[in-house]
């Protein structure tokens, strides 16, 4: 819904009355808005930060950029998980936590908010990352299927097989690999079951 030409004008005048803080007091507390607990502070990339980040990037184990970049996103979220529990403990840490939770209430309630967006936007990250390389396993799965067949007819007929010639990106190796495993897992489970 688009706002009418009277609405727009009546925003303008509206606008000019909202100056802002005037003292100096007002002013001072407005420009600390955005960093009064610091957890949505453009934090500087310390070695600390770096590698925890990356360890968890690298348990996730992204494949491709689109899933660096979700998996960089849960990385940063668990960062800033890892901050509001250092604020917590730093606005404990004052003294009697029954009077710091009644001196603090508004930010401990402002802090839990932010977390539960925070485990929220995790969980979806996740859901999105999985679903991503699920997908991609699987086709990879069915592509690499196709490339056994057709090695497999070709070694039949004591031809080499060249993956990269049908489009796929296996190397030989990886194929033949692949043939060797399905192989010995056959030959595993025939006699596993004469053996019973």
């Amino acid at each position: 819904m688009t706002p009418t030409d009277k609405q727009l004008e009546a925003n303008r005048r509206n606008s000019l009355h909202s100056t802002g803080p005037k003292s100096h007091e007002g002013k001072r507390n407005s420009s600390r808005n955005a960093t009064r607990h610091g957890l949505f502070a453009v934090a500087q990339a310390s070695e600390a930060h770096l590698k925890f980040t990356s360890a968890i990037i690298a348990d996730l184990a992204p494949a491709n950029a689109l899933e660096r970049q979700i998996a960089q996103l849960i990385a940063e979220d668990h960062h800033r998980l890892n901050r509001i529990r250092e604020i917590e403990t730093g606005i404990f840490d004052q003294g009697d936590p029954s009077a710091i939770f009644l001196q603090h209430a508004k930010e401990l309630e402002r802090l839990t908010l932010y977390e539960s967006r925070i485990n929220r936007n995790i969980q979806r990250n996740l859901t999105q990352l999985k679903a991503l390389q699920t997908e991609r396993k699987a086709e990879r799965d069915q592509q690499m299927a196709e490339a056994r067949l057709l090695a497999q007819i070709n070694l039949s007929q004591g031809l080499h097989y060249h993956p990269d010639h049908d489009g796929f990106v296996f190397s030989s190796a990886e194929v033949n690999a692949a043939i060797d495993r399905d192989n010995r897992l056959q030959t595993a489970r025939g006699r596993l079951a004469t053996a019973a």
